[in-house]
């Protein structure tokens, strides 16, 4: 007996192959391709055919995955909507990974000295422009009371 299961993608309940094309998003098929969830799902919904093709794809980058994963279930997605997301997701993975390779060097420190002087280049740009602004409310004070002085020689 298959127990038969929902696909959640960020709140949608995938239950049919229609449902997969309409609600298609790069990142959720590319999670549910990469933990196996998608293999399952279909072979639970007895969608044998797209299973097959499924377990037919021997790539490892993303890009080629994702090209035969829309080449089977040929979803709604304009191509300019994945092509976007697929940046996205490419700029995630790489950050992911660095962040992984920084940890497991010892680096996570560098990252974090990187983050502080990002955060201090903003702190002195900002003290520079206070610095602008009370520099012009001060010549802006000092001709109000050269008037004043005048004023009261008057």
């Amino acid at each position: 007996m298959r127990i038969k299961f929902n696909m959640d993608f960020h709140g949608e309940y995938i239950r049919t192959l229609k449902g997969l094309r309409e609600n298609f998003s790069v990142e959720d098929v590319l999670e549910v391709y990469n933990n196996g969830q998608l293999v399952k799902w279909l072979d639970a919904r007895l969608f044998m055919n797209e299973l097959k093709q499924v377990q037919a794809i021997t790539s490892t980058n993303a890009r080629e995955i994702l090209a035969e994963l829309i080449k089977i279930f040929e979803p709604e997605t304009k191509p300019e909507e994945i092509d976007e997301a697929l940046t996205i997701y490419d700029y995630l993975k790489e950050r992911e990974d660095f962040r992984k390779y920084m940890k497991e060097n010892g680096l996570q420190e560098l990252e974090s000295l990187r983050e502080k002087l990002t955060l201090r280049d903003n702190e002195i740009a900002r003290l520079k422009q206070d610095l602008e602004d009370i520099k012009r409310e001060y010549e802006t004070y000092k001709k109000s009371n050269n008037i004043l002085a005048i004023v009261k020689v008057l």
